[in-house]
């Protein structure tokens, strides 16, 4: 009789194949239980990527072949085969693996379930990571309701069940199915500190999170003493009463809760280590801070970041930018006039300082010196980051060696300085902040190093040499960033336009 149900079976895959040649795979597969005794029966479900398709089971099973049954999937892509007795498939204790795949399907591409069997119980073998999101330690008042929903990293994992372990403090608990966390110290819970697990279990996988929750006491204000009648008595003669001593001004000012003989420390330390004593005392008191209260003068706040500085990133970042780039130090120096670049990042004023190369110290800051001929190529040095690459030297030996010995290039390399630093320090920057733009600029560049490498290899030996070469090689670079690229624009246009 197996046989042939397993030749119908066959039979059917084969007639479905030649009804139905569509294409679509199995893309999720589970059983109806997690845990199952032999005479039970299991119900394969799961959902198909296609409507109306074929679904096959194949479970491998040690000693025997395999065992197979099959299905068609519903309109909405879903399938759920006929129950099977466990009997029929778990026949020898060990390990199993159960396969679904469409006709059209590797076996090998199709979802699987593993399974154990042992002791007369099998249990579906999950597969994945459980990991509880981190918690981390709580804090609640006295009497105040805590409440926070546990959750794990990968949410599509099923059947989970949140529970409390070692000892959690009474009246806590948690929602089996949700991971809702709440509780309600008592105030005879408090002040204290609790350690305990919150644990999660999808089928054998278990995570578990040791958690700290700490129970603040609630302050109450201390009730200024009612005054007493005083009890009537026979009248006394008249003496010339003596001066009173008065209270000290500090003593007089300070609020009903301040016992003038306690250390006034002990209330600045509760006000800035207990969150639940400082809302106390804002509440109560708004009108002073907690060091007027116990008669001490404010302290001088700490001076704050300047807006445009990232707490994240290095001061010395700033303080180098300032130092060596002018466009930087004139855009500070004009926005923050009232304070210096070390006060904006908060950073003490240096005593004395050694600058490097080109930089001296001007009061307290390292300032870039003024070259006459002008300074390093910003551009070049950040494309090829340093000043000794190869192609930024070749530069520098155009300037010093050809251009600097006559008047006319001379004349051209001042009138080229003013223009060039106006914006070179700013491209500089973002090419050190920019990888991708530092390659781009430094393909950009490329051509125009190999336009002025001719001088190199030219004899300048007048004032009038000097200008054919330099007017030629301008009128070069502009064909070729300019007129080159516009004639192939307008080709283009053209082209398509006939198209």
């Amino acid at each position: 009789m197996r046989y042939k149900t397993k030749i119908a079976g066959i039979f059917s895959i084969l007639l479905v194949l030649l009804i139905n040649p569509a294409y679509a795979d199995v893309t999720s597969l589970k059983t109806d239980k997690p845990v199952y005794k032999i005479e039970d029966k299991i119900v394969f479900s799961g959902t198909v990527s296609e409507p109306g398709e074929f679904v096959n089971i194949v479970i491998n099973r040690p000693l025997e072949k395999v065992f197979l049954r099959n299905g068609i999937s519903k309109s909405d892509g879903s399938f759920s085969l006929v129950a099977i007795n466990a009997e029929e498939l778990f026949l020898h204790p060990g390990s199993y693996v159960a396969t679904a795949f469409t006709n059209t399907q590797p076996v090998a591409n199709g979802i699987k379930i593993f399974f154990e069997y042992s002791d007369d119980k099998i249990s579906v073998v999950e597969l994945f990571d459980l990991n509880l999101n981190s918690i981390g330690s709580k804090n609640v008042d006295e009497e105040k309701t805590l409440s926070f929903t546990v959750s794990i990293t990968d949410p599509t994992i099923e059947n989970l069940i949140f529970s409390l372990d070692k000892n959690p403090p009474s009246g806590t608990s948690i929602d089996p199915q949700t991971g809702k966390f709440t509780w309600t110290p008592t105030k005879a819970q408090g002040p204290a500190s609790y350690i305990f697990d919150i644990v999660v279990n999808a089928g054998s996988s278990e995570d578990r999170e040791a958690i700290t929750v700490s129970v603040n006491e609630v302050a109450q204000p201390i009730p200024e003493p009612k005054s007493e009648p005083e009890p009537k008595s026979e009248p006394e003669p008249k003496v010339e009463p003596k001066p009173k001593e008065p209270k000290s001004e500090k003593e007089s000012k300070l609020p009903s809760f301040v016992d003038p003989n306690r250390d006034p420390q002990y209330y600045i330390d509760r006000y800035s280590n207990e969150e639940s004593y400082k809302a106390w005392f804002d509440r109560n008191y708004p009108e002073i801070t907690i060091y007027e209260a116990v008669g001490l003068e404010n302290p001088e706040p700490e001076k704050a970041l300047a807006s445009f500085v990232d707490p994240n990133r290095d001061p010395q970042y700033y303080i180098d930018r300032y130092s060596n780039e002018e466009s930087y130090k004139a855009w500070f120096d004009r926005n923050y006039p009232e304070i210096t670049i070390y006060e904006a990042v908060r950073l003490p004023e240096p005593d004395v300082g050694i600058c490097g190369p080109g930089t001296k110290l001007v009061e307290g800051v390292c300032k870039i010196v003024k070259e006459p001929n002008g300074g390093g190529c910003l551009i070049a040095t950040a494309a090829f980051g340093t000043e000794l690459a190869p192609q930024v030297q070749k530069l520098r030996e155009i300037r010093d060696n050809t251009l600097l010995e006559t008047n006319y290039g001379s004349a051209f390399m001042t009138g080229f300085n003013e223009f060039y630093y106006s914006f070179s320090p700013t491209i500089a920057d973002w090419e050190r902040q920019n990888p991708t733009f530092k390659e781009a600029i430094k393909l950009l560049i490329t051509p125009l190093l190999t336009s002025l490498s001719i001088l190199n290899h030219v004899d300048i030996d007048s004032e009038a040499s000097m200008l054919g070469y330099g007017i030629g090689i301008i009128m070069m670079n502009i064909g070729m960033y300019f007129i080159v690229p516009i004639t192939a624009i307008i080709k283009l246009k053209k082209r398509f336009h006939y198209i």
